[in-house]
């Protein structure tokens, strides 16, 4: 798969950062990304893990965090767009199976990622 440069975009992560991600994951098989946002530290994780084993669970509830929530979370509209932005990064790694999106609406979202990840690690 080709290399995306994860510098396009806005995030909160420096390019310094998302290097060391990348070269973290190099050759590994499982990662869990908690809080992923707009998924920019997700693609340098996803372009270090393993191409052929690898996988990636992105968890997110898109709703900001407790000390600020963003204007985009508080409008439906606004998440859609966040989750767009996700979605159009990470695309090429979901399509393929590397990459799943774990967004949790509620406490059952909570039980569902515990679920979904027992027993992977």
């Amino acid at each position: 798969m080709t290399h995306v440069p994860v510098t396009t975009g806005e995030g909160w992560t420096h390019q310094e950062e998302l290097d060391s991600l990348t070269l973290w994951a190099r050759g590994r098989q499982r990662a869990v990304e908690i809080g992923t946002w707009t998924g920019r530290s997700a693609l340098a994780i996803a372009q270090g893990i393993d191409p052929i084993a690898g996988r990636l669970w992105c968890v997110d509830h898109f709703q900001g965090s407790r000390e600020e929530v963003f204007e985009e979370c508080k409008t439906s509209q606004g998440r859609y767009r966040l989750l767009r932005t996700w979605m159009d990064r990470l695309a090429p790694y979901a399509h393929d199976g590397r990459v799943k999106l774990l967004e949790i609406e509620s406490w059952d979202g909570v039980q569902i990622v515990r679920k979904e990840l027992r027993g992977k690690f």
